[in-house]
């Protein structure tokens, strides 16, 4: 699991994003050609048929390509390989490994950091944390005859951690030994993958009109930065068309507070509050654009539009320009809504398909949610009880009546599952709730992009909320035997927390740049919906802990717990690893208080998992033995 929450010991609460006031002026980030800075443009990539290909490689042919010999350098460049796949090394065969490349198929370029830095094949063993450069280098490249020289490549690539971690393109002009860098760092979250992410870069200045130019790919990273992999295929160097303004990273919706500044998938319909939309466009072409500005449209299929603009100013060849239109407040009309994010100029642009972009959000009857929707991946620690979620803002009263979460397919049938409901503060994140415990059954289950959502009452009926609150809605996860997995959706979006915490090793708390599937329902109605009554036979079938005395405990403890119809029970006790260490069947047993001596005093200390199972329902709680 290194690969989803490794480095997150180190994203303390400085991680977490204090939001700045919306600016009302356009800022303009210069990118001069003498200081050569990184232009990175994550959007689709411009059709083939549309651009003016100087030259171009696809590496069909490995090392040994048409255009000459391409070369390693560094103290690790024997770690760039050519391949047709991501080798499942320590921690990246973890995760999809298809790579989204045009031209995959006939293999890339690889770093695998993985594969040097792990024991390969096998468990997730670091062999060292090891610092890691090397080089993949072009063969000679004649450019004399271009006055301006475009380099796009198109890479797939995943890193661990933030600190000492850097990637880039150097150019030379002189055979290599001088060497122009341009970072491509920017717009790649840690532990993201950027599929299909197209890279784009202006090296002008240090190849144009050049006839012996070398383009070098350059990995650099320290410590547990140097995990994971680059991949890169489908390189060329292109004539700059002379109008294309280019939509440069990732659309975002936020809405300011004094605290934070957050953004959601649904909105709980007491909860809307007005948002604010930014992007940031890229001058691609060799003239300056005018009257560049940002088109926000909202939509939502039916008949309903909203269309406003942001402030308008001239973005410069090879400059990038960012734009925020709003603030707009959505309709308190349950449904899908569409945002539409297109910039437009007064030139006529040569390739008007990546000024357009498009966000979606919902408001809802009863749910508030900040997942994507779409199961990526799975949260678990696999060795400690843990708790993950994300935090939620409130702008108005109202109460939580439930909470849910999406299961993934991996979870075992019949294992034990609950939400808590944790308060932000500045010591942490304190217990306000819980909810009933809940039994995984097939039709909770989720594959990957699922987006089916089991839901669980709060134990003690509904949960008040001020305006300003910031709840935190987590997924609780009893280590033991049958493991129950939460999904995860997506990477953190502009100006978001998302938190996780551990029992046994204690990270109080930890934030992530990952998006549980964690949801709160905040009507009863809703909650009704999605779980049945709360009197229902369903909820009321199962077994209640009241107590376990003395806990910690030298070995002899005492449990209390009641039995709410004629059931068979059985307990158990889990060790750390899941070994059940302690068994006993009681057969059928009365409706009923009951309280029973256990002894544990043969068993090491440590922290257990104590079960009381009653037909496939479960109650479990922790006993320190000392």
């Amino acid at each position: 699991m290194k690969n989803l929450l490794l480095c997150s010991m180190s994203c303390m609460l400085t991680t977490l994003l204090f939001a700045q006031p919306p600016q009302s002026d356009v800022p303009i980030a210069k990118y001069t050609f003498s200081e050569a800075e990184a232009l990175v443009k994550k959007q689709s990539p411009t059709p083939r048929s549309q651009r003016s290909n100087i030259w171009s490689e696809d590496f069909s042919n490995g090392f040994d390509s048409p255009n000459g010999t391409w070369t390693t350098g560094g103290e690790h460049g024997h770690v760039w390989e050519y391949t047709t796949e991501i080798q499942s090394g320590c921690w990246s065969g973890a995760a999809n490994n298809t790579v989204q490349m045009t031209t995959r198929e006939n293999g890339f370029m690889l770093f695998h950091a993985d594969d040097f830095n792990c024991i390969d094949p096998g468990p997730p063993i670091l062999i060292e944390e090891t610092p890691l450069e090397g080089e993949l280098i072009s063969p000679s490249i004649d450019l004399s005859e271009y006055p301006a020289v475009l380099l796009t490549f198109e890479h797939w690539f995943r890193h661990c951690c933030n600190a000492g971690f850097e990637v880039w393109v150097s150019v030379s002009n002189d055979g290599g030994d001088t060497w122009t860098n341009y970072d491509v760092t920017a717009n790649t979250p840690t532990f993201s993958y950027n599929e299909n992410n197209q890279a784009r870069v202006y090296i002008s200045t240090a190849a144009a009109n050049q006839s012996d130019v070398l383009i070098k790919f350059v990995w650099n990273a320290t410590g547990s930065s140097s995990l994971y992999f680059w991949a890169i295929d489908d390189i060329t160097l292109e004539i700059p068309p002379d109008n294309d303004m280019v939509i440069d990273g990732d659309p975002e919706y936020t809405t300011y507070n004094d605290d934070f500044d957050f953004d959601y998938s649904i909105y709980e319909i007491n909860q809307i509050r007005p948002l604010t939309f930014s992007i940031s466009a890229f001058n691609l072409g060799m003239n300056d654009q005018t009257g560049v500005h940002l088109e926000i449209t909202v939509s939502d299929g039916e008949g309903y539009e909203s269309i406003f603009t942001s402030e308008s100013t001239v973005v410069p060849h090879g400059e990038t320009a960012s734009f925020t239109a709003g603030p707009y407040t959505p309709p308190p009309n349950p449904g899908n809504y569409t945002v539409t994010y297109t910039i437009r100029q007064d030139q006529e642009d040569d390739n008007p398909d990546n000024n357009i972009a498009t966000y979606t959000f919902a408001i809802s009857d009863g749910e508030f949610a900040r997942d994507r929707g779409a199961l990526e991946n799975i949260a678990n620690l696999g060795f400690y009880d843990f708790y993950a979620g994300s935090m939620f803002w409130m702008t108005d009263e109202g109460a939580i009546h439930c909470i849910g979460g999406a299961l993934a397919n991996t979870s075992t049938i019949g294992a034990v599952f609950s939400f808590e409901l944790r308060s932000f503060s500045a010591t942490g994140l304190d217990m306000l709730g819980e909810t009933e415990t809940g039994i995984v059954s097939e039709d909770m289950l989720n594959e990957a992009g699922g987006n089916n959502f089991s839901y669980l009452w709060l134990q003690d009926g509904p949960f008040p909320v001020e305006a300003g609150d910031h709840r935190v809605p987590m997924f609780r996860y009893f280590q033991g035997a049958d493991p129950v997995y939460i999904g995860i959706s997506g990477n953190t979006p502009g100006f978001s927390s998302y938190v996780y915490a551990e029992y046994e090793i204690g990270c109080a708390p930890c934030y992530v740049n990952l998006v549980f599937m964690v949801r709160l329902g905040m009507s009863n109605e809703f909650c009704e919906a999605m779980i049945g009554h709360p009197n229902s036979v369903a909820s009321i079938e199962k077994v209640n802990i009241y107590e376990l005395y003395p806990n910690p405990t030298r070995g002899i403890t005492t449990i209390e717990y009641s039995l709410l119809e004629n059931n068979r029970v059985l307990m158990f006790l889990f060790d750390m690893n899941g070994r059940i260490v302690y068994s006993n069947d009681l057969g059928v047993v009365g409706a009923g208080d009951y309280r029973h001596e256990l002894d544990f005093s043969n068993l090491a200390a440590g922290t257990y998992t104590f079960s009381i199972k009653v037909n496939d329902k479960h109650e479990t709680k922790q006993v320190m033995i000392r």
